[in-house]
């Protein structure tokens, strides 16, 4: 889905640059990169976000059947 939206906006920002010319060195490479930019940020943070959850349901499984990290660590 994400991909789909960097092409539609990618394909918006070229559309804008061919009606105003002049805009095209400055306007359509840095606005798509930061589009696509954008986009895999949202992905990377939501694959943080998944990560991050599946560390504490593992510590807290994990304390639940009285296993404790901090005495394997020593």
């Amino acid at each position: 889905m994400r991909s789909l939206s960097t092409l539609i906006m990618a394909a918006v920002v070229v559309y804008i640059s061919t009606k105003f010319t002049f805009l095209i060195p400055f306007f359509m490479g840095s606005v798509i990169a930061y589009l696509s930019f954008w986009n895999f940020y949202i992905i990377y943070q939501k694959i943080q976000e998944q990560a991050e959850k599946a560390a504490k349901a593992e510590e807290e499984a994990a304390l639940e059947n009285g296993e404790d990290r901090t005495e394997e660590s020593k």
